[in-house]
């Protein structure tokens, strides 16, 4: 997959997972997300697993964290 197809469905995802205005957990996952689909998306991944992946992670170090997406946009089976 091209750099700029790629860069384009990660945006689109990004659209679905809200900024915050401070730096914390939801930033992390966006940033993390960001990283982790674009190495997801050579590997065949789905936005799916790389989401759970992402929220896994995250959890770890933050337990009580509760994300904040669209569910309804990352329960779909496309990529």
């Amino acid at each position: 997959m091209r750099r700029e197809e790629m860069t384009k469905l990660v945006n689109e995802d990004l659209k679905h997972i809200p900024r915050t205005k401070l730096y914390d957990t939801q930033a992390d996952f966006r940033l993390t997300y960001n990283a982790l689909r674009r190495r997801g998306l050579a590997l065949g991944k789905t936005k799916e697993e790389t989401l759970a992946e992402c929220i896994e992670h995250l959890k770890k170090q933050n337990p009580s964290w509760s994300p904040s997406y669209d569910r309804s946009y990352f329960s779909s089976k496309t990529t």
